[in-house]
């Protein structure tokens, strides 16, 4: 019986090899080949990244005499590879997965259960440590010279720290699980913490390169430091630096973390996946219902589409996310700001600036694109009501609109603040801001009216890999650009003011034809989809 759940749990864990969950069938053997390629493509980048970093340690450190650091601090960003690589994983497939009802009401003893998911996330562990791992210790070996006992050593140490992944990964997967099921709106935590995760990321991104150059400059300090206040550490570099005694001892200290979290996950599995305190039983009060209008009705039936759906919203209401963030940017780093504008080759570009930047985080937005799509197969439920399809439609507008449009008019506020703008300046961008987001939300929703995607089993198909929202995303973006573009070619010919009211007459225009278009045409294919 285990080995037929190991082979279910490794088949489930590389599934994305062969299987295309998003369209619910299997890969095609060209698919198959040319995502191998892929990912083997991605692997060596990776591995490149990490080997050119080590590198430049490796040439710093050589002359000091200090080889465990080095391997010290490799070995520890494998670990943290390891553990973000797999945590999200072993929530999904130790603790939470989707056929615990069935394999839990099969005859399996529960070790057997247990023990093939842990081996589902160790696999995935040791791939993403190997990946940091394996070039580090390559680059180690051949900066520093090769020893055949640190090769002996680094090896039993790769199996080592990954016992150690596992540990961690388990230790804090069972944290987001316990989380998970405590929450009630998962769908909004979700984002919030796909937009912190985002943050953070580029924030050490940023940081990486002077936190790199301050590590070569203070590389002597912080080994004295290392080997002084955490001497586990030490034992961690020396370990891989070739030292038998100590890669023993970290190899039994990991065996023994592993068989303590396996007791500790088989006691506690049963308590975790009975526990569902994020969902409590509703009682039926007997009240009065308030009527609403068709419009109400059906916009709001659009908004618990958007609200219930962590991918529709991070995907495809970005854009206000920059807004806020822009506004924020403005607001506290003002004199940054104008220091910049100090820049700019004449005085009357601030209004097309300002212009392009409204644009730009305006067209971001690509809710209305794969609303129509997003009705799926359930389609005929909208088509049955006693409502017209002008009206679906409507609020599919409506709602793109009104999420965009309130805190780009607080940029616009801000903005004007910021640039001192005149009045007409004022007027003008609260204008560009009103018809840039009515014609983006209308070429979003033509362009999903022209290409539906009906069958689809997986939102995510609709979202990120849609027709109509990749189109509505970067053809809006190259009209945003394209309308800088040719200002800054004919400024010396034609006002800001003049060039500001041309493109608002021609935004106009557009809006009125595809507004035509879907309302006349765009709800008879609405109707037969």
């Amino acid at each position: 019986m285990l080995k037929v759940l190991l082979k279910k749990q490794l088949l489930e864990s590389f599934s994305f090899l062969f299987f295309d969950h998003k369209k619910g069938k299997a890969k095609s053997k060209g698919e198959k080949i040319g995502f191998g390629f892929l990912m083997v493509f991605v692997c060596l980048i990776m591995a490149l990244a990490i080997g050119i970093y080590a590198g430049l340690m490796v040439s710093t450190f050589k002359g000091l005499k200090i080889n465990w650091f080095y391997y010290c601090i490799m070995s520890l960003v494998s670990i943290i590879l390891g553990v973000f690589g797999s945590v999200f994983s072993t929530y999904a497939s130790l603790y939470l997965p989707k056929d615990n009802e069935l394999m839990l009401s099969l005859p399996i003893p529960k070790k057997d259960l247990i023990l093939s998911r842990l081996t589902g996330v160790y696999v995935m562990g040791f791939v993403y440590m190997a990946l940091a791992y394996i070039p580090s210790m390559i680059i180690g070996q051949i900066g520093f010279g090769f020893t055949v006992s640190s090769f002996i050593c680094q090896i039993v140490l790769m199996m080592t720290l990954s016992f150690i992944v596992l540990a961690l990964s388990t230790l804090l997967g069972w944290i987001v699980a316990l989380i998970s099921v405590r929450l009630k709106n998962k769908s909004l935590i979700v984002v919030f913490l796909s937009l912190g995760f985002i943050g953070i990321y580029y924030y050490f991104y940023f940081k990486l390169v002077s936190g790199f150059q301050d590590l070569l400059v203070k590389v002597m300090s912080l080994a004295v430091s290392f080997k002084d206040k955490g001497y586990i550490l030490y034992v961690l570099g020396k370990a891989a630096d070739g030292n038998y005694v100590y890669t023993g001892i970290l190899l039994l200290l990991s065996i023994l973390c592993t068989i303590v979290v396996y007791a500790l996950v088989t006691i506690g599995f049963d308590r975790l996946l009975m526990m569902n305190k994020g969902q409590k039983r509703k009682e039926y009060n007997v009240k009065s219902i308030k009527q609403s209008s068709i419009s109400k009705t059906l916009l709001k039936k659009e908004w618990l589409r958007f609200y219930s759906s962590p991918t529709y919203m991070l995907n495809s209401g970005i854009g206000s996310v920059f807004t806020v963030l822009l506004i924020g940017v403005c607001i506290l780093q003002k004199d940054t700001i104008l220091e910049l504008l100090v820049f700019l080759p004449d005085a009357s570009m601030l209004l097309i600036v300002s212009m392009t930047i409204i644009g730009f985080v305006a067209t971001s937005n690509m809710i209305s694109a794969p609303s129509v799509s997003l009705e799926g197969k359930n389609v005929w439920i909208v088509q049955t009501c006693p409502v017209k399809e002008i009206d679906i439609l409507k609020a599919k507008f409506n709602l793109h609109f009104l999420f965009t449009i309130i805190p780009l008019l607080i940029l616009d506020g801000v903005l004007a603040w910021l640039l001192s703008f005149s009045i007409l300046e004022t007027l003008f961008i609260f204008v560009y801001s009103l018809l840039i987001v009515t014609f983006s939300d209308l070429d979003g929703l033509y362009l999903g009216l022209k290409f539906p995607n009906m069958e689809w089993t997986n939102e995510t198909a609709v979202v990120k890999q849609g027709m109509a929202p990749f189109v509505a995303l970067f053809g809006n973006w190259i009209v945003v650009v394209v309308i800088a573009g040719l200002y800054f070619l004919l400024r010396k010919s034609i006002s800001a003011y003049v060039y500001a009211g041309i493109i608002s007459i021609l935004l106009l225009i557009c809006i009125l034809c595809l507004r035509a278009w879907i309302f006349k045409k765009g709800a008879e294919i609405f109707r037969h989809l």
